[in-house]
């Protein structure tokens, strides 16, 4: 009997090596493959996205890395005031859909996303910016028509002519806040085909031939955001305006937002008040102002005159000698090389 019990006592101790072997075996060599591990994507808002979600044909390629570095850029408290969208800019083009997905989800400071993508200028842009518009509380609300219209006119850069209708039917609402009227049809007049751009200049010219005359505050809306929508409008009267203007003030906050619209226009009349913007005597006119005017003439392919090179280059000493802020100075120092 006991020489029969030593085969069953054999049997137990291989079957119990067996299964140590098979369980102690790594996972893949055991004749099925390992589970897959999806790979963690996070979008700008920090949230698990599934993959392959917002990729290119190559898969290794820019998005996740973008959408990584702007929700980094999105939890880093600014040094300076636009830091963040300049940051969300220079990630380029292939920001864009990250960007657009964190103002869908809610990013606490929205406008800044908007003007992130108003400066990137891609058509893929819009539909998030219009969505964000769409979800806004009535456009007659009078406390938060500033984002409002701010939001309404960054769809104008965005060369997607989707935005349109939509601006349109902004641009004809009685009940809008005149604040959001003027915005919409700043946007449509520069980007929109003459069936609704001309309703939208004509609003505009509407604006101000209604503007008050006396010296106080207009409520609904300032001359910085009126002049800047009027110099969207491509007509005499509205070009005439905008000259007048950049003759005759001394607003910093006036003054750039029209040279920034009027760099991508190439009128005669515009390029000779840039010049004037430039050549002004008055101190009260700001340093980065009018490096803002020389700029634009170089954007224009304007061929700058010995006057020009002489009032460039004194400007690039003051800010030299007036301890201008670093990024002032530097495109002071640029300015003087590219004009001579």
């Amino acid at each position: 009997m006991k020489g029969r019990k030593i085969p069953g006592v054999c049997f137990l101790l291989a079957l119990a090596g067996c299964l140590g072997l098979y369980f102690l075996w790594p996972r893949e060599n055991r004749g099925y493959a390992p589970r897959p591990q999806a790979p963690q994507v996070e979008s700008a808002a920090g949230t698990p996205q599934a993959p392959g979600r917002e990729r290119h044909e190559d898969s290794s390629t820019a998005p996740e890395i973008e959408a990584s570095q702007m929700q980094s850029i999105l939890e880093t408290p600014q040094t300076y005031d636009g830091e963040t969208r300049e940051r969300l800019v220079a990630l380029g083009p292939a920001a864009v859909p990250a960007i657009g997905q964190a103002l869908a989800i809610g990013y606490a400071f929205p406008a800044v996303l908007v003007d992130a993508l108003k400066e990137l200028g891609d058509p893929r842009g819009a539909a998030p910016t219009l969505a964000f518009l769409k979800g806004r509380p009535p456009y007659s609300d009078a406390d938060e028509s500033f984002l409002t219209a701010r939001v309404a006119e960054a769809l104008g850069s965005m060369r997607n002519r989707e935005a349109c209708a939509p601006l349109a039917e902004i641009v004809s609402e009685g009940p809008t806040h005149p604040r959001v009227r003027l915005a919409a049809a700043s946007a449509a007049a520069r980007l929109c085909e003459e069936e609704i751009s001309g309703p939208a200049a004509d609003l505009l010219l509407e604006f101000y031939r209604n503007k008050p005359r006396e010296m106080k505050p207009n409520p609904e809306y300032t001359d910085a955001e009126l002049y800047t929508a009027l110099a969207e409008v491509k007509n005499d009267e509205a070009t005439d305006i905008i000259v007048g203007v950049m003759e005759n003030s001394t607003e910093g906050y006036i003054l750039e937002p029209i040279i920034a619209a009027t760099a991508r226009r190439g009128d005669a009349k515009l390029k000779d008040a840039l010049k004037h913007v430039v050549r002004k005597s008055d101190p009260e006119v700001p340093l980065g102002t009018r490096l803002k005017a020389a700029r634009a003439l170089l954007d224009l392919n304007e061929r700058p005159d010995d006057s020009l090179r002489d009032k460039v280059s004194e400007l690039a000493a003051v800010a030299e000698a007036d301890g201008y802020p670093p990024q002032v100075l530097a495109e002071a120092r640029k300015l003087k090389r590219e004009y001579e």
